[in-house]
């Protein structure tokens, strides 16, 4: 079966086979497409899931774990957060045989099928879901890509993929493996690297991270910093990817206060309410505004998590592969990067 042969998830049910425990806080629930073939997707990319909690949609992006050569079978790895409405959830009461819907992949956190270039993967904490994705596409196609996998954990018992990550240095030539703990407790029998990232420990674990394309995930506050040591080690930021999907689904976003743009006007027909919205304000931040809850991630087009139906009227979207142009022709916008070009109508 060739890749065109793989549809794309377009709000798919998916039923649960498996469910594996990764450390005492992280499982991963693995499920197979109840239609017939595979998910043709790149490794590092993602899916948007909805779960129906209590009465409520929930939607959120995971990165796909699995492989994109075991294609019939999709694997998510989930950190439990503190609060965090939908990993508790999953913790709880997902089972083997629950069904689930699905849409994608999407997601610009790959390389290109050309690019060779020598990588850097770089993670914290439950970032490394997209990279194991990565890794075991490598192992899988017996793969010759020269990279380095720098891993770090809070301590050893959350270091996800621990086992996994000795096979990956057995299975892939060229792949050197660098775990780290940025917590070290005594007497753990940890005796790695340590210590969280600066500009002399990763050019000592990577002399020539100059050179490579590096692709980083992880907190937003682990991202910032190794960003921010870019130009001291002399990493191009073309060669810098990141994903991220942390941004709470119910944080503020800034209302521009440029009143010179053209006003129009954004209804809601759920909640019945209306607001003023102008041509340089998102529909998300008109929504927030109108005190209508809808659900976002990434804030940047890429997740697809804050989809809407435009009911009438006509909107701008600047996305970042959250959608496709399918879903765009069916009438669907993403809040956090659409913005009205007349008056609009959302289903909300």
């Amino acid at each position: 079966m060739t890749q065109q042969d793989h549809p794309k998830l377009e709000d798919t049910v998916l039923r649960c086979v498996a469910i594996r425990p990764e450390t005492p806080t992280a499982r991963t629930y693995v499920f197979e497409m109840e239609q017939a073939g595979g998910l043709a997707f790149k490794a590092g990319q993602f899916l948007n899931f909805t779960f129906d909690i209590d009465g409520t949609e929930e939607l959120r992006s995971y990165s796909l774990s699995s492989s994109p050569v075991q294609s019939k079978r999709l694997a998510i790895t989930v950190k439990k957060v503190e609060g965090g409405r939908v990993s508790n959830w999953l913790f709880e009461n997902l089972k083997v045989g629950a069904q689930v819907r699905a849409s994608g992949a999407n997601g610009q956190f790959h390389w290109g099928d050309t690019d060779d270039a020598p990588l850097l993967l770089l993670t914290a904490g439950s970032g490394i879901t997209p990279a194991a994705s990565m890794m075991r596409s490598f192992s899988d196609t017996g793969s010759t890509r020269n990279v380095v996998f720098v891993h770090y954990a809070s301590s050893r018992g959350d270091m996800i993929f621990a086992d996994e990550m000795r096979l990956w240095a057995r299975t892939i030539p060229n792949a050197q493996i660098i775990p780290l703990i940025t917590r070290p407790e005594a007497y753990s029998g940890w005796v790695g690297p340590v210590g969280r990232p600066t500009v002399a420990q990763l050019q000592g674990l990577v002399p020539d991270i100059g050179r490579r394309k590096i692709y980083c995930c992880g907190p937003e506050a682990f991202m910032e910093t190794v960003e921010k040591m870019l130009p001291e080690l002399q990493v191009d930021p073309e060669n810098f990817v990141t994903e991220s999907f942390g941004a709470s689904a119910d944080s503020d976003v800034p209302v521009p206060q440029n009143t010179s743009s053209t006003q129009l006007s954004a209804t809601f027909s759920r909640s019945g309410s209306s607001v003023p919205i102008s041509t340089e304000q998102t529909l998300l931040s008109a929504a927030q505004a109108a005190g209508v809850r809808v659900q976002t991630s990434c804030k940047k087009g890429a997740c697809g998590t804050c989809r809407v139906k435009i009911e009438s009227g006509s909107v701008d979207i600047r996305h970042d592969g959250g959608i496709s142009q399918r879903e765009m022709d069916k009438g669907f916008a993403l809040a956090c990067c659409s913005y009205a070009t007349s008056d609009v109508v959302i289903r909300a």
